[in-house]
């Protein structure tokens, strides 16, 4: 795929992005404010790019317990995105599988750590 010439709004995203891009395959070109990628089992998954000290993703399923990884979600806290509640429009369009009409987790991951911890969870799934 093409290399995106937006980059992400912070060094911590930057960073966020490329253990993503190691673990799995690209989905999208990369927008402004989502990276999309895909495991080898087809699952996607997103970053979010516009974060400066934060590392947040939205994912199909989590773990049941994970240091370091908690489920954000305003409207219901600690539940996961239900198949119709609003999230990202930018998420629509960079996973079909993230998107409206599918539950979703917009997980906060505290560290890089925690991140690739996930990732390597999320790709045995």
């Amino acid at each position: 795929m093409k290399e995106n010439m937006t980059a992400a709004a912070s060094p911590l995203a930057a960073l966020a992005e490329a253990i993503l891009s190691k673990q799995f395959a690209q989905l999208r070109v990369p927008t402004k404010y989502i990276a999309s990628f895909r495991t080898k089992a087809g699952k996607h998954i997103a970053l979010t790019r516009q974060t400066k000290n934060d590392i947040y993703i939205w994912a199909s399923c989590q773990p049941e317990m994970m240091d370091g990884i908690s489920v954000k979600n305003s409207k219901f806290p600690g539940l996961p995105y239900s198949e119709n509640q609003p999230r990202s429009s930018n998420l629509s369009t960079a996973s079909n599988q993230l998107g409206i009409g599918n539950p979703v987790y917009y997980l906060k991951c505290d560290t890089l750590g925690a991140l690739e911890r996930f990732a390597k969870w999320y790709d045995s799934m």
